[in-house]
């Protein structure tokens, strides 16, 4: 699980908001399945208008052929994030 966003936070204030939110709104955290979960989290702290930050994210999927993607952004982001996605594939497949 790969998240991006532009708010300034380091991976551990990613990983202590999932904390907080399991605790809160999951009824209390299993330990050892939220150890499991911190080892898929990942963040990337960029903008979407940035070709760096799907750069970053190319580079944290490695090999993944068919990764699935959850947009939580705003409509008017999504043909510019949808290009983004579609760019590093398509380099990637073309070897440059």
């Amino acid at each position: 699980m790969i998240g991006i966003a532009k708010s300034g936070w380091s991976i551990d204030q990613l990983r202590e908001r999932a904390r907080d939110s399991i605790q809160k709104f999951g009824g209390g955290v299993d330990e050892a399945a939220f150890g499991r979960l911190l080892q898929l989290l990942h963040y990337i702290d960029g903008d979407y208008g940035s070709p760096a930050t799907f750069s970053g994210l190319r580079k944290i999927l490695g090999n993944a052929r068919r990764p699935a993607h959850y947009l939580a952004i705003p409509p008017s982001l999504f043909a510019t994030v949808a290009k983004a996605l579609e760019r590093p594939a398509a380099l990637q497949v073309r070897g440059l």
